[in-house]
């Protein structure tokens, strides 16, 4: 029962628990989402507040800038999330129709590429970032869950 709760319970701290409960192991350098939009480059940063796994509060005087991706991430695969992006155009633009059958499979595979591009993320940034992906029906859901064993 207390492992099931476990599963459940939301992370609290910006830091990877290791398999002993009571030992923290490195912090968390930052959190991204992978998910498409108008124009956009693919991926985003998810600023959090030091110390606190939390996002940001919008309140606070201090507003971090996100890094700059070519500095931590290879240029193929800034350039697979940039083609990955603007793919959803012809998916889900004003001239898709979501009726097709053969539109249907593609949005299937688009949104497998999606999470394909978010574990190659993860696999470049390293276990201290957090990598999320975003789903078909919306979801957001992490290549590697806070206080997992990876």
């Amino acid at each position: 029962m207390a492992a099931a709760r476990k599963s459940l319970s939301a992370p609290t701290g910006l830091t990877r628990r290791s398999k002993d409960r009571d030992t923290l192991a490195e912090p968390i350098s930052g959190r991204v989402l992978i998910a498409w939009d108008w124009e956009a480059s693919g991926i985003w940063w998810i600023p959090v507040r030091s110390g606190t796994g939390r996002s940001e509060d919008r309140t606070e005087n201090t507003i971090r800038k996100p890094p700059g991706w070519s500095d931590l991430l290879s240029a193929e695969l800034i350039d697979a999330l940039k083609m990955w992006n603007d793919s959803a155009d012809l998916l889900y633009g004003p001239k898709s129709d979501s009726r097709d059958m053969e539109m249907e499979e593609a949005r299937v595979k688009f949104w497998e590429s999606g999470r394909r591009l978010a574990e190659r993320v993860q696999s470049e940034l390293g276990p201290q970032w957090q990598v999320l992906y975003q789903e078909a029906n919306g979801a957001w859901t992490w290549v590697h869950p806070p206080f997992s064993s990876i």
